[in-house]
């Protein structure tokens, strides 16, 4: 049987607005999966040096903004605030420079 999808009528955004929305969500998404791996091996690091410490509450804060940040434009359908682009390329940056620091 045929199905026909529509938009659902409450939501007013451009298909060009919808675009932006979706690849943020994805990259988010992508950025939370990518950077889980790295979050596990720096907790298990042995030592309770104050760098060891700080390592590891750096990490558990980029997890937890990561998915707030996830959480956030999952809830609105809409382009993404240049307040979550700025921090989405953020958090980017911190994955790649935590990354190096996960053995």
């Amino acid at each position: 049987q045929k199905v026909e999808v529509r938009e659902d009528p409450r939501i007013d955004v451009s298909p060009a607005e919808r675009k932006q929305w979706t690849d943020a969500v994805q990259q988010a998404a992508a950025l939370a999966r990518a950077f889980g791996p790295i979050n596990d091996r720096i907790q298990k690091l042995p030592g309770t040096g104050a760098e060891v410490v700080e390592l590891k509450r750096q990490s558990r804060e980029l997890t937890s903004r990561i998915g707030g940040l996830y959480g956030a434009l999952g809830r609105w359908t809409g382009a993404p605030t240049k307040d979550q682009l700025s921090r989405l390329a953020y958090y980017e940056q911190m994955v790649k420079q935590l990354s190096t620091q996960a053995p």
